[in-house]
């Protein structure tokens, strides 16, 4: 009856947030790879003896650190949000459907 639809609704919404999860990672990934690309193909057109400091001292220095720190809080907080988006809209589909399911009843 009713408690083994919602039952069901939970697992699929259970199902559909981990594959957004799998979606994020996978986009996350390509994103990586293609900013590695860009990085080491920059690379190759620096000159031998560069006259700037060493670019993983700039980017990993204290005077980076907080934006390393504000830019990760900000990715973090959107990532949550569109974490809770696309859960409540799954879970207003989800009670729709079990609406219907009741008037059927």
């Amino acid at each position: 009856g009713a408690s083994s639809a919602a039952k069901s609704v939970v697992l699929t919404l259970q199902e559909a947030e981990e594959q957004d999860l799998q979606s994020i990672i996978g986009d996350l990934e390509r994103q990586l790879a293609a900013a590695s690309a860009r990085v080491e193909a920059v690379k190759g057109q620096w000159p031998a003896e560069s006259p700037w400091p060493d670019l993983c001292e700039v980017i990993n220095g204290d005077s980076a650190g907080w934006q390393h720190e504000t830019c990760g809080e900000i990715e973090r907080e959107l990532l949550q949000l569109q974490m809770n988006n696309k859960c409540m809209t799954r879970q207003i589909q989800a009670a729709e459907k079990v609406e219907k399911q009741l008037y059927k009843t």
